[in-house]
């Protein structure tokens, strides 16, 4: 029984790094046949840059995934890397402007972290604390009916 843990994330890290080979595989040949084969008039060095760009984040993405397989809620942005690189790959296979893709990252960062700032919510927080105690007591037991399972009788 001693290390089962371990040997429990070592078999999902196996099982998982099986999964996320074959899916980069397929992406990768895709990528390769639309956009190296299928449309070579178009192709310039910079699309094999692309394509390297794009193989090392599937990589560090690959590892994280791998890695942290056993630990539920670790490789969370391992998986976004992995889910958004798939993304771009694909939009990269019909369109130069793929990669645009990875912009929406730090847009995302921005607007997390800036409208967290300019929101209302900290005003409503006030609001909540500035409620007496007899007020907390009435709005809890409204929560807790409206949580509760209605059965409606049929007639």
């Amino acid at each position: 029984m001693a290390n089962q843990a371990a040997k429990k994330a070592a078999k999902a890290g196996a099982k998982k790094g099986g999964e996320l080979k074959t899916q980069m595989a397929i992406l990768n040949v895709v990528y390769l046949v639309v956009r190296m084969i299928l449309r070579r008039a178009s192709v310039t060095f910079a699309d094999w840059g692309v394509f390297a760009l794009l193989a090392v984040l599937y990589a560090v993405a690959y590892v994280g995934q791998v890695a942290t397989a056993g630990t539920p809620g670790a490789g969370e942005l391992y998986f976004d890397l992995y889910v958004i690189t798939a993304a771009a790959q694909l939009i990269c296979c019909f369109s130069n402007y793929g990669l645009c893709l990875y912009l929406l990252i730090p847009a995302y960062g921005c607007y997390y972290l800036f409208g967290g700032l300019m929101s209302k919510k900290p005003a409503a927080k006030a609001e909540e604390d500035e409620m007496d105690e007899a007020a907390r007591k009435k709005m809890a037991k409204k929560e807790k009916k409206a949580a509760r399972v209605q059965y409606r009788r049929r007639m």
